[in-house]
């Protein structure tokens, strides 16, 4: 039985990935849009910052082991994951 969704399973990915999507929105402006250009930036760059915030927060530094972790199949024929954590 799968658990229910919970956010903090993929806010490394978020992270990890924000920025990406920001670079791809960047390509698609028209050359000489700065001021877009600026603002997409700035959202690509403040929304990984804010995830990190969040981290911080729910970070349980007394506990061991592994947290915020997310753990994929990629390819599973040859036992590939995408596996992040803290």
């Amino acid at each position: 039985m799968n658990a229910p969704f919970q956010f903090h399973y993929c806010i490394l990915s978020a992270m990890t990935f924000f920025p990406c999507l920001g670079a791809l929105l960047l390509m698609t402006l028209p050359r000489g849009a700065f001021r877009a250009a600026r603002w997409v930036a700035f959202g690509a760059s403040l929304a990984p910052a804010m995830l990190a915030a969040r981290m911080l927060i729910g970070f349980d530094a007394v506990g061991g082991g592994f947290q915020f972790v997310t753990k994929i199949p990629w390819i599973p024929s040859i036992s590939v994951d995408y596996h992040v954590g803290v």
